[in-house]
């Protein structure tokens, strides 16, 4: 904050760089750059959690 001295926006950029990021098989999905663009299916999202469906 800023009594650190620290800027969270600036923060928060580089946290959520892709050298950060684990590239499991969803974010390999999504990043793919050849063929069609991948479709995200969520199945059972009526048993989700309230905090969920807000």
């Amino acid at each position: 904050g800023a009594a650190s001295g620290v800027d969270v926006a600036d923060l928060e950029d580089e946290l959520y760089q892709e050298r950060f990021l684990v590239r499991r098989p969803l974010l390999r999905a999504l990043a793919t750059i050849e063929g069609p663009p991948p479709v995200l299916l969520i199945d059972e999202v009526d048993r989700s959690d309230d905090e969920f469906e807000a």
